[in-house]
């Protein structure tokens, strides 16, 4: 087949930027250029508050990177703003890729989609969280409730004004700890510099929410986006059908499952014998991670009889995560609970895996897709994992792991004691773990998606006219 030109888009990018959307845009794009198409990258990043647009190309593996730091001074930018949509046409043109694939579009605009289907250029857009429809991005209330259902109008607007404030006594504690851990950080500080002298500039939010009427008019610029959009994917089901129900039924989503590059991991079968279950935990240390479910579900077992490895780190920036991380700690002061804050290297991660017999992924909201819950089963590590969201899909509860209820620890509780009874089940689902499909067949199920979109008629599709 002929070879591409590829254009992703994607909120943040290396070398600053390693979570999963990052990560995941990396492999893809690093896999499609070594299969000689032409892949380059277009990434928000955060920033150089005193101008209102800037550009740096780079190169980020082997990858052209066109860096982009957007500090609207007009309000709903993120909906329509001229200069972006000039400076975007004007890359594309340059550019003038067969297909534009957008991974997120945080820190950036829709003009981005506006830009490349007035061009022509058809639009792949995957869905990885529910950032298109919900400020919040996760679904989870300023209470920290779940957000099944909303009118996306009244309801957003009592949503956004709930705030988890910080006590005294966890802020200074919190403080000290984000100064001392960036004391050395010339990043940090650049960015701290910069906002400190941006701050009488005209920049603004690059959504406005004050009104019920902002709330209508996001909706309404993003599910015509979404219509303009040749094809939308969604890295789940969940994710997929979450944002139908929530924006229009209207709107057609195929979920396509992610496969990351596991071929520095290798199967270990699980073999406890009398030794103590070593239980893991991987990610980050914020409240909807469920590390606190995990945690109190593991108190219940008695001293010796387990090990929980937990290996992550809050926002180093973030006092609301150093708080949570302060809080876990104590929670967590037993001699068989072990905190590793030590960032690993992405070709280490499989020492990690080969350290546990089992991974508990204890999620507190709709998870949209775990690329560790692959990890571990390419290492022939069973997963214990929330039975609601993205990550369930990826678990065949009883097969390959178990699923317990959202938020119950003591349900997950009561699954980590009959394993501890029973390590020959940790074993048989050791045995049935499997890295699913290949890095391989997952790029060529995208680049399915790219011709055919190529191939439609594409009349029709173009942006027009907005309001």
């Amino acid at each position: 087949m002929s070879t591409l030109n590829i254009l992703h888009v994607v909120h943040q990018f290396f070398p600053h930027h390693r979570h999963g959307v990052e990560l995941s845009t990396l492999e893809l794009a690093r896999y499609q250029s070594k299969q000689g198409h032409r892949v380059s990258i277009l990434a928000g990043e955060v920033g150089r508050f005193h101008t209102e647009l800037d550009f740096k190309q780079q190169q980020v593996d082997g990858l052209p990177v066109l860096r982009v730091w957007f500090n609207p001074r007009s309000e709903n930018a993120y909906l329509h703003h001229r200069g972006f949509e000039e400076a975007i046409t004007r890359h594309l043109l340059r550019l003038m890729p067969d297909v534009v694939h957008v991974q997120h579009l945080n820190h950036l605009s829709l003009d981005v989609i506006h830009a490349a289907r007035k061009l022509d250029i058809p639009v792949v857009y995957t869905l990885r969280d529910f950032a298109s429809f919900c400020a919040r991005v996760n679904l989870v209330r300023g209470d920290g409730s779940l957000c099944e259902q909303s009118d996306l109008v009244q309801d957003c607007q009592s949503c956004l004004a709930q705030r988890t404030t910080l006590s005294l006594e966890e802020l200074i504690p919190a403080g000290v700890v984000a100064v001392r851990r960036n004391l050395g950080q010339l990043r940090s500080w650049k960015l701290i510099t910069d906002r400190l002298l941006s701050l009488n500039s005209p920049a603004k939010p690059p959504i406005r929410y004050d009104t019920p009427a902002d709330f209508v008019r996001r909706n309404e610029f993003v599910v015509d986006a979404f219509e303009q959009v040749n094809a939308i994917t969604a890295i789940s089901q969940d994710v997929a059908d979450r944002t139908r129900a929530f924006l229009t039924d209207d709107i057609e989503i195929e979920a396509i499952h992610q496969a990351p590059d596991v071929n520095r991991l290798a199967h270990h079968e699980r073999l406890p014998g009398g030794s103590p279950l070593r239980i893991g935990y991987i990610g980050k240390f914020t409240r909807i991670k469920g590390v606190e479910v995990l945690i109190h579900a593991f108190r219940h077992l008695p001293v010796g009889a387990a090990e929980l490895h937990l290996k992550g780190s809050p926002t180093w920036t973030d006092l609301n995560e150093i708080a949570f991380y302060r809080r876990m700690r104590k929670l967590g002061d037993r001699p068989d609970i072990h905190f590793d804050t030590i960032p690993t290297p992405s070709q280490r991660i499989h020492e990690f895996y080969n350290r546990v017999d089992l991974l508990v992924v204890p999620s507190i909201w709709f998870e949209a897709f775990g690329r560790i819950v692959i990890e571990a089963q390419a290492s022939g590590v069973p997963v214990l994992c929330s039975d609601r969201g993205g990550v369930s899909e990826l678990v065949e509860d009883g097969v390959d792991g178990l699923h317990f209820r959202m938020g119950d620890s003591e349900d997950l509780a009561a699954i980590l004691q009959r394993l501890v009874k029973q390590p020959e089940l940790v074993n048989r689902m050791s045995r049935n773990c499997s890295a699913g499909k290949s890095l391989d067949e997952y790029v060529g199920e995208i680049e399915r998606v790219y011709r055919r979109v190529m191939e439609q008629d594409s009349t029709g599709l173009n942006s027009g006219e907005r309001a």
